[in-house]
């Protein structure tokens, strides 16, 4: 059984087919809750600058650094995520090969997160976000 794992920073759909002729079939799909989230409200505290009281002698100024960006924490968390699904299903056996189709940037992301045995189950690569293709054609890929 090969399985078609397409993704985006909001969604992985994840697809099998069973038999070479046979059509896809959507299996499970996972959604990112912070996919669609505003970069301003992830941002706990901006960075800047502040005044701190050290008591009656006055006071202290202070900056804030630059805090990494929340996007990139959330494409990781859910990529890590993705991930722990797949590696959960090769243990029960449940596909012979994968493709995984991603945006580039999450494919990177989602490879980092992969074990060297999941590895071995992937056959394509494909830097493309194909969320919105339909599923008859990412059997051509």
């Amino acid at each position: 059984m090969h399985w078609y794992v397409v993704a985006n920073k909001k969604e992985a759909r994840i697809f099998v087919k069973a038999t070479e002729h046979s059509q896809l079939k959507l299996l499970q799909s996972l959604t990112n809750p912070l996919g669609n989230v505003k970069r301003r409200d992830l941002i706990k505290k901006p960075a800047g600058r502040g005044v701190k009281s050290i008591g009656h002698t006055g006071s202290i100024n202070y900056s804030i650094p630059k805090r990494h960006d929340p996007h990139e924490d959330a494409i990781t968390q859910f990529s890590r995520e993705l991930a722990r699904f797949l590696e959960g299903e090769k243990l029960k056996r449940s596909f012979d090969s994968i493709s995984v189709i991603a945006a580039p940037h999450l494919l990177g992301k989602v490879k980092a997160e992969m074990s060297p045995a999941l590895k071995k189950y992937v056959t394509n690569w494909i830097k493309k976000d194909l969320q919105k293709c339909p599923p008859h054609k990412l059997s051509h890929f």
